[in-house]
This record gives structure tokens, sequence and C-alpha cells, in this order.
């Protein structure tokens, strides 16, 4: 099955270098920084974007996020550059059950994310490089509150608000993506 997801993974992030990684036990991918402004995805419609704001192509993949409730099939933005995790999801409408963002940083550190500019409630899931979930922020469309982890994470995967409750995921538990 992952031969099958690496290979929609190709279709869907037609990036001439991309490499399957592990990373901690979280398997994501992984793109050479200058590559990934030139992908094309298949991405949800940009909706109130101001006159002026250039729009911000993301890498996408399909992969199957395994949980403590099962493994759910998941269309996953990757926000891999400062550029990229400076966007994410904002100005997009509401977002499927299957879809997300995963932001993937260097490193183990404290985050803070807002919603500034998001248009849809959303579950923020702070998850560190082992693949258990540091902690879970709710975040209301358009807040400029600051949303801090409440440990070091390298990933934060961003859902539709209730879909970390759907997906079993809790403070403590282990998502791997393949």
């Amino acid at each position: 099955m992952r031969s099958l997801f690496f290979v929609f993974a190709l279709i869907l992030c037609p990036v001439s270098a991309t490499v399957m990684g592990v990373m901690g036990g979280l398997i994501v991918p992984q793109f050479a920084a200058a590559q990934t402004t030139s992908a094309q995805t298949n991405t949800p419609p940009l909706a109130n974007v101001p006159e002026g704001v250039e729009p911000v192509r993301f890498p996408a993949v399909i992969m199957v996020m395994t949980t403590p409730a099962g493994e759910f099939p998941m269309f996953l933005e990757l926000a891999l550059t400062p550029e990229q995790a400076q966007r994410g999801l904002m100005y997009r409408p509401d977002l499927p059950d299957d879809y997300g963002m995963l932001f993937v940083f260097a490193n183990d550190s404290p985050r803070s994310f807002w919603m500034k500019n998001t248009l849809s409630p959303l579950d923020i899931v702070y998850i560190r490089s082992d693949g258990v979930v540091d902690s879970i922020q709710q975040g209301t469309p358009l807040s400029e509150q600051s949303l801090p982890s409440a440990g070091p994470a390298k990933f934060v995967l961003e859902v539709r608000q209730g879909l970390a409750e759907t997906y079993g995921l809790v403070p403590g538990a282990t998502i791997n993506f393949k």
C-alpha cells in the first residue's frame, strides 16, 4: 500500500527530487526548499484574497494517517518553507474531512500558531518528532490570539475543527503518516 501512495505523491507533487524519508518514526515526504515553490497542487480555492496578495504553492501528497482510532486516507498539503508556513491555510473556504496541512520544521521547538486571515475553524495538532501528539488547540476563524504548543513540536497538523477528536488524537497519542 505504501508504494501506491508514493505513486500518488509523485503524481500530485511533480518535484524532481522527491524522497520518502522517515523522521523520528513519523513518515513524511522530504523536498528541497528550492523545489517546493514550483509544485502544482489541487488545493481548495482561495477565497477573498486581498488584491496584491501573491498565491503560495504547496506540495501535496495523499497519505494514510494512522491514529489510535484507525487509518484515514488524507490529502495533505505540506508547508516546508518559511513562506509556506506563514501562509498556511489562510484565505481558504471550508475544508473537506480528508484534507489537511502538515507543517514540517527542522527540529522540535515550542510552536505557536494563529488564525489571522484563516476562514475555517481548525484543530491545530502539535506533534513531536517521535510522532507523539504534544497538544491540540482549537482555532477560531480570523483570530489573532496566539495558540501555543504545550511543549516542543517538529510537526503541526491542521484539520477542520472537530476532526482531531474523530481521528482519536489526544495528547500522548501516536500518529503516523505513510
